[in-house]
């Protein structure tokens, strides 16, 4: 039993990881369930014995891939860490993404792209975004700053990793050390 669930797992990833990359690729619409097909190297039955249309398979990507990021947040342990550090720690997780892992965003801009479109995207969008809005917003609280709005400060940091998410995305070839960095090192010398 162990194994066999092992081995779905396993599957799913594979076929998360050739519809990530093939998304990345030729985008949503140009993607064919064919070509998930030959990237994953799995049969078309496996595939949809998983994931029933591009649709969902699509939604399911969202879920991984926001996972992938959440986990590392997840990790810092957060009670054990002043919040300015932690505001620091989630940053620097963000600019580490920017440099490494920056299909990610190009992922992000496929996803924002659709919500408009489709409720189910639109809906994941927003948990997201209420999730990390809490999240944040329960750092800046507990700054112990009386003269901040926690909210506006919350809205301005999450406005900045999108616009950065945007011009990674643009401009491939961003000096994070030059451009990203110091931006938000003002942010915080001006809300903190």
């Amino acid at each position: 039993m162990g194994t066999k669930h092992y081995s779905e797992e396993k599957r799913k990833k594979q076929i998360l990881e050739a519809t990530f990359f093939l998304f990345n690729q030729k985008g949503y619409h140009e993607t064919k369930m064919d070509d998930i097909v030959k990237k994953s190297k799995l049969s078309k039955g496996t595939i949809y014995r998983f994931y029933k249309s591009k649709k969902e398979l699509f939604l399911n990507l969202f879920d991984y891939l926001v996972c992938k990021f959440e986990k590392e947040v997840d990790s810092l342990p957060c009670a054990d860490i002043p919040p300015q550090v932690l505001l620091d720690e989630i940053i620097d997780i963000f600019i580490a993404h920017l440099r490494n892992k920056k299909n990610i965003f190009l992922a992000d801009v496929q996803f924002w792209s659709m919500s408009d479109r489709e409720k189910e995207i639109r809906e994941k969008i927003k948990r997201l975004y209420d999730r990390w809005t809490e999240r944040i917003e329960y750092i800046f609280k507990n700054l112990g700053l009386s003269d901040i709005d926690s909210k506006i400060a919350t809205i301005a940091l999450i406005a900045l990793f999108d616009g950065f998410i945007l011009r990674a995305v643009g401009e491939p070839n961003l000096d994070l050390e030059k451009n990203v960095k110091p931006v938000f090192v003002k942010f915080k010398k001006f809300f903190l």
